[in-house]
Formats: C-alpha cells, structure tokens, sequence
C-alpha cells in the first residue's frame, strides 16, 4: 500500500491534535461520549489534518517545481546566452596574418630587386615594416616557395603598418626623404617615389607580374599605417592569385663633415632599400575545380568576338579587316566545365548539369597583353572612362568608370525576365596574364546568363625616331550567351509540420511540401485520388490533377502521384505520397502497389490488422503472423501483443473506426485513494484504543468506589 509520508507526519502533529480536539471539545464531555461519536469526531479530525497536509505538501511541491523551472529556466538562458556570444564571435571568423618579408639595401641607387627564392648578392637589411592580411583564411601552407593562404569563402584585405624608425627626432640621423625617381623596377610610375611608393604586383605563374594597385609619398606625412589598403578580386581569388608587395624608399643621414669652396657642408650618405612580401592566396571553395578539356565543344563564345563602332560604350558592331590591329589573332577562349553533357537549341548553348557537378566557366588568355600577337605596338591599355551600354554600367547618365585592363561582365535573368545587377571584374585580363594557366571565372547554377569582355587597344602605327606620333585606339567585345539546367528531373518532398524529407510511398498524416531545389526548367504534374465506394467495393478514384510549383503545399487526403520532367531531358521522375490517416491507403502506400485496394479490403474482412506504419498484420491459429510490404510473412507473437500494436480495421469509404484504450488513473488520483484508506485505518484504530481506555477508565472507577 502506498503511505503519503507528509499525511502521516501532519497527522501526528500537533496541528492535527488541535483539529481533532476542536471537534471533540465540541461535543462536551469526554467520558459521556460513545464509542460510536468518538469516531467520528476522530475521522473528521483526521480528514481535516490530511485536507490541511495535502494542501501543504502540494504548495511545498508547487514552491519546489517553480524554483526548480526558474533554476533550470536560469540555466538554459546562461547556456543560450554564452551561445549566443559565442554565435556573435563566430558571425566574424576573419583572422589577421602577417605576412613575412625581407628588407633589401639596393645596389647603385636603382629600385632593382631580386625575384623570390633566388640567390642575390643583395644586401639585406632591418625591416621596419608590416604586411598584414585579414580574411577567413583556414588553410595555411607552401606554394612553390612562398606562403600560401587559403580562404573560405570572401575576400582578403591588405594592410601595411611602419614602425617609424625613419622618422627620427633629429634630423642628422637616418631619415627617409623625397626621391625624384619614376621607375621602379624596370617600371614606369605615374609619379614620382617621393617619401616612399607602395607598388602591388599580381601574378597568375609567379613570373609575369602586373600592378594592381600604386601609392606614392605613403610617408610624407609620416603615416605608418596603411588600413586595408587593397581588397583581392573574385577572379584572383577563385582561380588563386600570386601577391608582391614592394615598399620602396630612399634616405639620408648626415655623417660628417666635408670642405668645399663654399666651406664646410654636411657629409650626407644616400640609400635605396625595398621591402619585398611575397604569398599566394586562393580560394578553397574553388581549389578542387576540375579544369575542362581545352577543346572546342567546351568553348564558350566562339566567333564573337568585334570591334565596336563606338570607343565609348562599346555599342555597335564594325568588320574586323587586313588593316585592324586585332586581325587574325585572338585574346583568349572561354571555356566550360563541371557538366555533363552540352545542348545547342536555336543557337542558345545549354550546360546541362547533374547531381553534384559544379559549372564553372574557365579563361585562357592567348597573348602577352604588353605584346599582344607578339607584337610590341599593340597593347591592351587602361580605359579609364569606360562604359558598356548593352549592361548600362555603371548606371546614371554620362557616368563612366575605370574598367582598366579589360573588363568582364556577368548577369543572370532573373525568372521574372529581367536580368540582375552584373558582376564586374575590372582589369581582368591583368587577374588572368598568364598564358599557361586557365583562369577561373565563376561557378554557375541554374539559369540564363550574358558574359561581356570589354578591353581596349592602342597601336603605335606610325613613329618617328622611335616616337609614336598619332598612336590609334580602338575597342573590341566578346559576347555571348548561354543557360545552365539540370540534366536530371529530381525534386523533393518534406513533411509539412516535422520538415523532415519524404522518400517515394512514404505517409504523410499532415500533409506535404514540394521543393525543386530551385530548379527553374522542371515542369511538375501531380494526381490526387480517394477511395470510393463503387458497385465492386472500394475503389480508387481521381479526384483532382494539374500543375504544381515549387514551395506548394498539399494537405487534402488522397493518394498523390508527382511526375517531373525538364525541358532538357525525355526520362520522368515519379513520387507517390499518401496524406491522411485511412488505414486501407496506408497499407496499400506500404506494399508499394502490390496488393491492390480489394486485396487489402479482403484481408481485412477476414480479421487483418494494420499498423500505424501501413503493416499489414493477420492472424492465424497460434498468434498472429505479420506480412510486410511484399506480402511475405514476418515474426510471430501471441495473439494479445500483436492485438496491443495493431490497430483494428472497420472500413467505410475514408471513415476510421476504433476503440479508445481505457486511460490509467493518474498518479494524484491514486494517492488519494492511498490517502483515504490510511485515514479510516488510522481512526479505527484509535477508537478502539480510547475506547480500551475508557473502558479501563470505567472500571478503575468502579473499583474505587468499591474501595469506599
């Protein structure tokens, strides 16, 4: 018998002798009173003491639940909040590296520097300064000789920090001053070095660099850092970019005295030094890309290139001929791959792309953009007031922009027709001069895309002591178009309240959810059909069939058959789902079409069970033997466990009929009746001893009378 220990200890109590006592006190006298009203006085002071002990163990475990869902309430906000923070410093994962460099004292005034990992008699000096790049860089290692960085995902940003040691108090000391020269390292500068010139190379190979980014005078007003004074490029980072960074200087320091016909000057020692950072960077989302087959069913645009009849703009269309700087050569081809097969429909390429392929478009630049067609007067130059009209870049009337070296340009159609903002890759063909390695452009999903590269070119026709006297420009374009679809017809289907994917045959009470993986060129069918009750019995019937689109949500009850099919392809992809609780449906989802619906309905006639999960479960002589979705026998069991698991079948077109299980008495109810039992023991039990009391009580009283 369960005993409520607080009951018990409350009835002992003294509160309990009070209640009691208020009910006896009550009556009068104690020794007039029966046997009979003793009890039930004594009950209804123990009913009293055990309302009262009940309330206050139910209030103490009111107070206990509380204080233990504030504490466990406490704790989980800590927990959510600590997450939380840990969640805020995980939104920013960037990392600071410094970069190692070396410091070189140059040799005869000139701002000449050696080439990495070569062996120079240069003379090596004290760096003062710091390169510093910051980015989601995961992977750190060795390209060649250089470090090399790899980035998930984004961008790397450049900063250059000195340490001052230049710029001392007293002038008579080693101190950086402004330097007259234009070249460095065989390169010609906008301007002059002055108090110190930043120059960025870029390099597909490692060996043919080109400047992406200048600055002269860094140190005229004796600034020592340079915050994120460069940011990488897609294209640099995708197809994995070589950096070099080169500070160049020069100083002076008063070492002594000299004569002269003036008298005694300053005795001043001139020095050039270079800091020289070399690395590699990449991104590692676009490492494992295979590069394609450079053959010409993977070429994108080809013969599209021409010449613009407009410099600015790059509009209109004009022949290339024998006198044209850009006859008969090429800048480079653009290629495809991560795909599995490629289409040509009405002139419009098709990349079809299967489960896991990436598509990638690829640039092999053909020609020394110094000397293209090895020729040294024609050149790709900077076009600082470019514009290209066909993607309206940039946006605004007579608006113009630096589009360098050649510009790329990439914009998808959106599904409603339009085409989104274009991606713009300015001075690309510096991200891409190399010419043994293929560039990687970007990854595409599926869609309609234009591709435009624009670059400009001046020929130095005409010279006169080796001067070009009337140098002449013109503008060139290569376009094209193409779309990328899925080769295969695979969708999806998710539980409408868990979320949870559904396979083919699978049951879905609740309903379900469509999902195309954003497919765009699926065309989707469905079918939905009921159980109706025909001349021989239940049978299926279509109640309703059309289109579906991708997000759509279905929760009628029916039997749902979903076909796909795409544009681009002639197989189709087919899915049943059941929605709803009609037992015969969901056996005959669960068999998978092997037992039709008269089979399953005869089954059941015969005393066949059907689980929760569509099993269909019939029983025999000995217990009940389980036949699965092929309709071959399983485990066997007694027949009350199997009873217990399945669910009785009564079937009426989609109406459901069951026995509910008796519920079990709550565990509050139960003590009660604990409760009750244990206050009737009690106050029996102590009738009988007051009554055995009294009864003494009597005769010790009789007996002292009789003494008298």
């Amino acid at each position: 018998m369960y005993i409520n220990t607080n009951v018990l200890t409350e009835f002992l109590s003294h509160d309990f002798l009070i209640l009691g006592g208020e009910h006896i006190m009550i009556c009068g006298k104690w020794k007039e009173l029966s046997v009979a009203a003793l009890f039930f006085f004594l009950t209804m002071g123990a009913i009293n003491a055990c309302a009262y002990a009940n309330e206050k163990a139910a209030s103490t475990e009111s107070v206990t639940e509380i204080e233990e869902s504030e504490k466990y309430l406490s704790e989980t906000e800590t927990e959510q909040d600590l997450q939380g923070e840990k969640s805020a410093d995980n939104q920013s994962t960037e990392i600071i590296r410094n970069v190692e460099g070396k410091a070189y004292q140059l040799k005869d005034g000139k701002y000449e520097f050696p080439e990495t990992g070569e062996k120079s008699d240069f003379k090596e000096s004290e760096i003062h300064g710091n390169l510093a790049i910051k980015g989601e860089i995961s992977d750190i290692g060795k390209k060649k000789t250089v470090p090399s960085y790899g980035v998930d995902g984004g961008h790397l940003s450049f900063s250059y920090y000195y340490d001052g040691t230049m710029f001392p108090q007293n002038t008579k000391d080693e101190h950086i001053v402004s330097d007259k020269n234009e070249q460095v390292d065989g390169i010609e500068l906008d301007h002059k070095v002055g108090e110190g010139t930043l120059l960025l190379q870029t390099s597909k190979d490692g060996k043919i660099w080109y400047t992406a980014w200048e600055k002269g005078n860094v140190f005229s007003k004796k600034e020592k850092n340079l915050n994120d004074f460069y940011q990488t490029t897609d294209i640099q980072m995708t197809s994995g970019c070589y950096y070099r960074l080169a500070v160049v200087y020069k100083t002076e320091e008063i070492t002594g005295k000299k004569r002269s016909l003036f008298g005694k000057r300053d005795k001043i020692k001139e020095r050039r030094y270079v800091e020289l950072y070399y690395f590699y960077a990449y991104d590692i989302n676009a490492e494992n890309l295979q590069e394609p087959e450079q053959v010409n069913e993977n070429v994108l645009g080809a013969d599209s290139l021409v010449r613009t009849k407009k410099i600015k703009g790059y509009q209109g269309k004009k022949k290339i001929t024998g006198v044209d700087p850009h006859y008969g050569w090429t800048m480079g081809n653009f290629y495809v791959g991560g795909f599995s097969d490629i289409l040509s429909t009405d002139g419009e390429q098709v990349i079809l792309k299967d489960t896991g392929d990436q598509v990638s478009l690829w640039f092999d630049l053909k020609q020394n953009i110094d000397k293209c067609n090895n020729d040294d007067r024609i050149t790709v130059v900077d076009d600082t007031e470019g514009r290209d009209d066909g993607f309206q870049v940039p946006a605004g009337v007579d608006q113009f922009m630096d589009f360098g070296r050649g510009t790329l340009l990439i914009r998808k159609k959106n599904p409603s027709g339009e085409y989104g903002k274009p991606q713009i890759y300015t001075n690309f063909l510096i991200a891409s001069a190399s010419t043994d390695a293929l560039t990687k452009v970007c990854l595409f999903e599926e869609g309609e895309y234009e591709v435009a590269l624009d670059y400009k070119l001046k020929y130095d026709k005409i010279e006169v002591f080796g001067k070009t006297i009337v140098p002449k420009y013109s503008c060139y374009r290569i376009y094209f178009k193409f779309k990328v679809a899925n080769a295969n017809n695979m969708f999806f289907i998710f539980d409408a309240k868990t979320g949870s994917e559904l396979a083919n045959g699978a049951i879905a009470p609740d309903g379900f959810q469509l999902n195309l993986a954003g497919s765009k060129y699926l065309h989707i069918h469905y079918k939905r059909e009921v159980l109706t009750d025909g001349y021989d019995g239940l049978t299926e019937d279509v109640r309703h069939s059309g289109s579906a689109e991708d997000g759509e949500i279905f929760t009628d009850e029916g039997i749902y058959t979903i076909s796909s099919r795409s544009d681009y392809s002639d197989s189709v992809t087919e899915k049943k789902i059941y929605v709803g609780t009609n037992n015969i449906l969901k056996a005959y989802m669960k068999s998978g079409g092997s037992l039709t619906i008269a089979q399953i309905k005869s089954m059941i006639d015969k005393g066949a069970f059907v689980a929760e999960d569509g099993t269909i479960v019939q029983p025999d002589l000995t217990g009940i033997q389980e036949t699965d979705t092929e309709g071959i026998s399983s485990e066997e069991g007694t027949g009350s466990e199997t009873r217990g698991k399945a669910v009785r079948m009564e079937e009426t077109l989609s109406v459901e009929e069951g026995a509910a299980k008796p519920s079990k008495k709550s565990s509050t109810e139960q003590n009660s009746y604990d409760d009750l039992f244990f206050i009737i023991l009690i106050s029996v039990l102590a009738a009988v001893v007051i009554a055995l009391i009294l009864s003494f009580g009597r005769k010790g009283n009789r007996h002292g009378h009789s003494g008298e």
